[in-house]
């Protein structure tokens, strides 16, 4: 099931990342389970470090990519920009994935490439990380999401990335990602992430009247809503209601 808020939200976003960075993403585990970042944050997008533990495979893969780059025109450069922050979004490395993808929306400088270099970084909240490299991770998301929202501040997507951060890595107000979420929900009361990540949330803090009371809003809407149908599926095992989960069995997609 789905074991970590926004799970649903970071689906989208790696949707929207294979068509953007036009190779095969397929993230390892986004679940958290991708190899360790190193100590010190990275800002180059190819830095030696993380190039060293390639393996000879991934190494030439990258060196092709890089040897275009020297003789790449700006358009081509973009492009090439776009297929190495997904060589390393593929291979769990998403600081160097972010650094790349945020040098792409340098240049085009819209809410869709802010919003994917703001994600790639958000997706280095959701690995075993050590501590610093998160908060780095943390703030480019945060920084990269910002854009986006000026950009574009009626895409409930962008605010709810930016609410994340600060839930899957609070700062001094603990509380500041769950109460942006609920004035997101409040504002897009129809934006289905937010109500299943909203859902999440409230079964991981055994709130389960909460939690089944958004599903049904969700599955009155959408009955078939496959996370809403699933997520319904946990609550009432976990909280031992006896309504028959057979119903919600048909769209869960497990």
């Amino acid at each position: 099931m789905f074991k970590h808020p926004g799970y649903l939200a970071l689906i989208f976003v790696v949707l929207g990342a294979i068509l953007y960075f036009t190779v095969d993403i397929v993230p390892s585990d986004i679940s958290g389970k991708n190899e360790q970042i190193k100590e010190t944050p990275k800002e180059s997008v190819n830095n030696q470090d993380d190039i060293a533990k390639l393996s000879p495979e991934q190494k030439a893969e990258l060196d092709k990519l890089n040897e275009e780059m020297k003789s790449a025109d700006s358009k081509q450069t973009i492009e090439l920009l776009k297929k190495i922050s997904g060589f390393w979004y593929k291979n769990g490395n998403f600081i160097q994935a972010g650094n790349a993808a945020s040098k792409v929306a340098d240049q085009e400088n819209s809410a869709e490439s802010w919003g994917i270099a703001g994600t790639s970084f958000l997706a280095g909240l959701s690995t075993e990380a050590l501590e610093p490299d998160k908060k780095f991770c943390r703030d480019e998301a945060i920084r990269c999401l910002d854009k986006a929202i000026q950009l574009d501040s009626i895409n409930p997507q962008h605010q709810m990335n930016k609410a994340l951060c600060f839930v899957k890595l609070p700062d001094e107000n603990p509380m500041q990602g769950i109460m942006m979420l609920l004035d997101l929900n409040r504002k897009f009361p129809e934006y289905i992430p937010v109500q299943i990540t909203l859902s999440q949330l409230a079964i991981q803090t055994g709130q389960w009247d909460k939690a089944y009371d958004r599903l049904v809003k969700i599955l009155k809407s959408q009955p078939d809503q496959p996370e809403a149908n699933c997520l319904m599926i946990e609550v009432i095992e976990q909280s031992n209601r006896s309504e028959n989960t057979k119903p919600y069995e048909r769209f869960c997609n497990k």
